[in-house]
């Protein structure tokens, strides 16, 4: 009979023990489970810290390469007082360079004769030998001369087939993008 008391203290303790155990277990996933989660908030929101992070990195990029362009054509404004000629070529040359173009021109309307109004080609950059001849748009004529026309910026990445090429030493190419946009002060448009 004392082996039956002894075997069954021993067993209600080995159950105590693995209740214990069990409960112990239990808090322990439980704490797992929370530190977890804590662990995935703290990182989407280190996740989301970053991403702000490289937004306000990039808007400073963006603000840093405004203001350095602004001051350089401020410069260029500046100190190109004399000739609309050399005015119009050395922003054009820096434009394009400045934003990585491949070509640019400026058409400024010509209204000498007012039964004559057309565009005028003043400045170009790495234009083909064709572009180079068409330096009188008539206005409503080309995308050019429906720029002028409509008033505003227009950017294209579908256009007609050779409307232009750009030429190098390595050959031909048609570009991806055009960009046009008016010369215009206020509500008065220039080219």
């Amino acid at each position: 009979m004392v082996f039956l008391f002894i075997a069954a203290v021993v067993y209600f303790y080995v159950k105590y023990k693995e209740k214990i155990a069990h409960q112990q277990k239990e808090e322990l996933r439980k704490k797992i489970e929370e530190a977890i989660s804590e662990v995935e908030t703290q990182k989407i929101e280190i996740v989301k810290q970053n991403e702000e992070l490289q937004v306000r990195q990039q808007e400073d990029v963006q603000r840093r390469w405004f203001n350095e362009g602004l001051a350089l054509f401020s410069d260029i404004l500046r100190n190109n007082k004399e000739s609309i000629k050399n005015l119009a070529d050395e922003v054009l040359s820096n434009l394009v360079r400045y934003i990585g173009a491949a070509q640019g021109g400026i058409f400024v309307i010509n209204d000498d004769n007012d039964n004559d109004l057309h565009l005028q080609l003043i400045a170009s950059y790495a234009f083909s030998s064709e572009k180079m001849d068409m330096t009188r748009i008539e206005v409503g004529e080309t995308l050019v001369g429906n720029c002028y026309i409509e008033m505003k910026t227009k950017y294209m990445t579908v256009f007609p087939d050779n409307y232009l090429s750009i030429e190098s030493g390595l050959g031909k190419s048609n570009p991806k993008s055009l960009l046009f946009i008016p010369l215009k002060l206020d509500e008065l448009i220039f080219g």
